[in-house]
């Protein structure tokens, strides 16, 4: 497949189907793509679980341009990105997106997900998409439909973690400074932002996933 991350791509998708993963347990998952000015995807998912609306936000990236489908995606700037890969997608209607990881390196993980622009597809389409999967060797057998039902409640969303893009010495240098020219507020908010991704944003009142989703 010929994939390009470009505006084609991005959006909203609704997940349709998955593999089990532990960091997604809720339903009316949903996945929104918009491009930073700094070219990176902010990657922004969307569940309801127990009742309520919680979200996580990450960055995708290309590592390879030679390989522009095998994407990296990560949701805090403290670890490192792990594979996104579109195996296909059409860009107007449906997407199969890979993953994997070796916990402490003793077993390894499969995810995979199938997306949508809708919240259903045909049962014609889910069939098709399973087979594309099964082509690349990865079991499908276990995957299981992810209620899109009752999704459409209006909703106060509680704001995403926000985006952090630098170093811990970057962020101390950047202390040193504003401190330097008395812009204190400006400390304020940039601490505000470090620190939501050192396991304080559910503190700090931002919306904190449990791990990292697609």
């Amino acid at each position: 497949m010929s994939f390009t991350f470009h505006s084609k791509y991005l959006g909203k998708w609704y997940e349709i189907e998955k593999l089990p993963a532990s960091f997604e347990k809720g339903k009316c998952i949903e996945a929104n793509y918009a491009l930073r000015p700094d070219k990176t995807v902010q990657v922004l998912n969307v569940q309801t679980y127990k009742g309520k609306v919680r979200t996580a936000e990450g960055t995708a990236i290309i590592q390879d341009p030679k390989e522009p489908a095998k994407l990296g995606v990560s949701f805090s700037y403290f670890t490192p990105y792990a594979p996104y890969w579109v195996l296909s997608t059409d860009y107007n209607s449906i997407s199969l997106v890979y993953s994997c990881t070796d916990v402490l390196r003793l077993f390894h993980v499969d995810y995979a997900w199938i997306l949508s622009r809708s919240r259903s597809l045909p049962a014609e389409a889910v069939y098709h998409a399973k087979e594309i999967f099964s082509r690349d060797n990865i079991d499908v057998s276990k995957m299981t439909p992810t209620d899109q039902q009752g999704c459409n409640v209006p909703y106060e969303q509680p704001p995403a973690v926000p985006y952090w893009s630098y170093s811990t010495s970057d962020f101390w240098n950047y202390v040193e400074y504003f401190r330097s020219i008395g812009a204190y507020d400006r400390i304020n908010e940039m601490a505000r932002t470090f620190f939501a991704h050192q396991h304080l944003g559910d503190t700090l009142g931002y919306e904190v996933a449990e791990q990292h989703e697609h």
